[in-house]
């Protein structure tokens, strides 16, 4: 059993920054998504959206996997019958409703076909570094012609409509002394103007990922009789929980899943 909420690390890490990744931007995102799989409004869209293309109300439980014949990892991928339908543009927009750029649609598909959040590899979070001469001198990721390019620097705005541009010439001390000065003055109004209020990134209560872990096995297991269930859950999580507790537990988990 999964004792690290339910995070996956895949073998194929070549999209991994471990620098950006270890920053608090990157890490509210990774909390907002969890967070999101314990929102009922969030469960009942994503069971929609399942039960539309065909996918398991719970997702699928075994991972689909592709080997690369050139370096012999291993890839997951999503289910063949998806690519036959709006799967794609249907996620990308629901991507949008929460507030995320375009490049957080993958990890929502992901989730969306088989219940767990993918870390391996990296979106950028809520802070990025960009090479602005790339967007006049393109093509660059999704270039090819100036079209591609537009929709490539108006993807990246969705999620970070304010820049800081810096100089080659400034020092590290240069830009926190800058940043530190002009935050609540200049940063902070801009970034209330963007602000939506509908949406929870940067509010979400942290939640102990034992909890999650502990509520996840007592719904997977409530087909148990009770006192079944509550040794089994005092051997795995150490923790003695009345009858009572636990039914509510299963109640509440239900409730997220309808």
């Amino acid at each position: 059993m999964k004792k690290k909420e339910d995070i996956i690390i895949d073998p194929s890490e070549f999209l991994r920054d471990d620098i950006v990744d270890s920053t608090s931007a990157q890490g509210k995102v990774w909390k907002y998504l969890k967070g999101l799989s314990e929102d009922p409004g969030f469960q009942r869209k994503i069971r929609q959206i399942r039960k539309k293309h065909n996918l398991p109300p719970d997702g699928i439980s075994e991972v689909l996997k592709l080997r690369s014949e050139a370096t012999g990892q291993e890839f997951v991928k999503l289910p063949e019958h998806l690519s036959e339908t709006d799967f794609t543009k249907e996620t990308a927009q629901f991507t949008k409703e929460l507030g995320l750029s375009l490049f957080w649609s993958e990890a929502i598909q992901y989730y969306i076909t088989y219940n767990q959040w993918f870390d391996f590899w990296s979106f950028g979070g809520l802070v990025r570094v960009d090479d602005l001469n790339e967007y006049i001198n393109g093509p660059f990721l999704y270039g090819g012609d100036e079209e591609g390019d537009l929709d490539y620097v108006k993807t990246i705005l969705e999620e970070h409509p304010i820049a800081i541009t810096i100089s080659p010439y400034a020092s590290l001390r240069d830009i926190l002394d800058f940043l530190k000065r002009t935050y609540k003055t200049h940063i902070e109004p801009l970034q209330n103007e963007y602000k939506n209020a509908e949406i929870k990134l940067g509010k979400m209560r942290k939640r102990n990922a034992s909890v999650h872990a502990r509520n996840q096995f007592i719904y997977e297991n409530k087909h148990l009789a009770s006192k079944k269930l509550m040794a089994l859950i005092n051997d795995e999580f150490g923790e003695l929980l009345d009858y009572t507790y636990i039914n509510k537990i299963i109640s509440d988990e239900e409730k997220k899943r309808k």
